[in-house]
């Protein structure tokens, strides 16, 4: 079975500048769970409980096609005296089970994280687990409200002050909602990344450097890192190559063919076929989408229904076109096409 690794918290500007994805860059898992990451981001989430969900044992029982093939990302660990050992493996553990969202309510993935965690610890570290976890989704939430409310503001990404701003609101928030030593844990490695996406702007906007100058100033920071963020910097710099490449062959009239022939030679054959299964998965659920959109919009243009009963259309024709799972998701993604300019 193959590990997965996915952010769920919302990412910050910084990150887009660069190309930085943070620790999740390659697909790991079936390309499926890689599906619904960028469509969901551009809404708030939507982190408001819904009722009753099916009871878990251990939390892995009927895992949503995104998660089949996996395992989880992480183990959760207790002490010797039976209390919840903090580290960056809790994190992952959330995020795994997390990343379903639209594909199962909150409701379903929370009870999910809350049976794994009494199956993995102690009651007493079980406890602290599941306080945790409220904590985590309620900075989740949070996040994403501060991520809508800068979408709204002039787009000023290019300024690192404006950027620094943003980072230290982030990182504000984050002390609002935990504890110093699990900020610690968690996000480390990301205020790391950050700083070195902003120091980066700095050198690539300093017009009295020479070219030989920046590239060698590029380089010290990165030297300046740990040593297994230097293997998330590789596998940026591979992820920043393979999307200029793409955009290049794209333009140049490059076939899936060839594309293939490019993923392969910068990720080897297994991530390229994985890459081309999620274009394809992508493909079919943009035109499914495409296709709901105009109908949903010809069922808004007809005149002599009241609100009620077009709403009622609506939600009944929707459950027509998708399955339970997708409904979620699909909400989200009329939101975001209604607010379309």
């Amino acid at each position: 079975m193959k590990r997965f690794m996915v952010a769920l918290s919302v990412p910050i500007a910084l990150a887009a500048v660069v190309g930085f994805i943070y620790l999740n860059k390659m697909p790991r898992n079936r390309a499926e769970s890689f599906s619904t990451q960028k469509e969901s981001t551009s809404s708030a989430v939507d982190f408001t409980l819904e009722p009753a969900s099916p009871a878990f044992i251990t939390g892995l029982e009927q895992l949503p096609a995104s998660l089949q093939g996996t395992e989880v990302d992480g183990t959760l660990l207790a002490d010797d005296n039976g209390n919840l050992i903090i580290n960056p493996d809790i994190r992952r553990v959330f995020d795994y089970f997390l990343s379903t969202l639209g594909a199962e309510s909150l409701a379903q993935i929370e009870q999910r994280l809350r049976a794994h965690i009494q199956h993995q610890l102690p009651s007493n570290a079980a406890h602290q687990a599941e306080q945790l976890l409220g904590k985590y989704m309620a900075l989740n939430q949070a996040l994403s409200k501060l991520e809508l409310s800068e979408e709204s503001e002039p787009n000023t990404l290019l300024e690192t002050g404006v950027l620094r701003e943003r980072l230290l609101s982030i990182q504000s928030l984050r002390r609002e909602y935990l504890p110093v030593d699990v900020i610690d844990a968690f996000y480390a490695d990301d205020d790391a990344l950050d700083q070195l996406a902003l120091a980066r702007i700095d050198i690539m906007q300093d017009n009295e450097l020479s070219e030989g100058e920046r590239q060698k100033a590029l380089s010290d920071l990165e030297f300046s890192l740990p040593p297994h963020l230097h293997r998330v910097m590789s596998d940026l710099n591979k992820q920043q190559q393979l999307t200029t490449s793409t955009t290049r062959l794209r333009n140049n009239g490059g076939t899936d063919a060839d594309l293939y022939l490019l993923r392969e030679s910068i990720y080897g054959s297994g991530a390229a076929e994985r890459l081309a299964v999620l274009d394809e998965l992508r493909q079919q659920w943009q035109t499914r989408m495409t296709r709901w959109l105009q109908e949903r919009n010809s069922l808004m243009a007809i005149s002599g229904l009241d609100d009620t009963d077009r709403q009622q259309q609506i939600d009944r024709l929707r459950r027509d076109h998708f399955e339970p799972a997708e409904l979620n998701r699909v909400k989200i993604l009329e939101r975001i096409h209604n607010s379309a300019p």
